[in-house]
């Protein structure tokens, strides 16, 4: 059954209008209309507001590929970006330094508004643009300076003991 008939059945059963649901999560009668008429697909973050006010979980208004698929694509990107990914690394752990700074660079992504987001994804795409800033794409033009050192590896060092 589509999402957006199960979101209709569901409203129905609870007795809500198009406009309480609507109300319910911050957002039109229409786009509601939309949604249940499968004239448009919620996102994600839509679903999730659907789902709370409709009191029901995430799952009944997915199918089960569609609900494990965006499971498994959150437990993954929380899996990358979560903050504490350095609090958990035991001293002697070897990560490369662009391992950490990939975490980084994603972490404070994720802090950033629709507005700061779109601005880094501009502002990163001119730096590939600048041939300073980008690595070499060919194995035979590989200088020695592509190639990684032992300063490029991070060690995690033990916290110091001031006891």
């Amino acid at each position: 059954m589509p999402t957006g008939t199960k979101i209709k059945e569901i409203r129905k059963q609870k007795g809500l209008t198009q406009k309480q649901l609507g109300d319910l999560c911050g957002m039109a009668d229409s786009a509601i209309r939309r949604y249940e008429n499968g004239n448009a697909n919620p996102k994600i973050e839509t679903l999730k507001k659907i789902s709370s006010a409709l009191e029901v979980p995430l799952s009944a208004l997915l199918s089960f590929e569609e609900y494990m698929k965006i499971w498994k694509d959150e437990k993954e990107i929380e899996r990358i970006t979560s903050p504490t990914l350095l609090e958990t690394l035991h001293p002697g752990d070897i990560f490369s330094t662009e391992d950490i700074t990939e975490h980084k660079l994603i972490s404070d992504y994720r802090q950033l508004n629709d507005n700061g987001k779109t601005e880094a994804l501009k502002r990163v795409e001119e730096l590939t643009e600048m041939s300073r800033y980008t690595k070499l794409l060919s194995g035979a033009s590989a200088t020695k300076s592509n190639l990684k050192t032992d300063a490029e590896f991070s060690t995690i060092e033990p916290p110091e003991d001031n006891t």
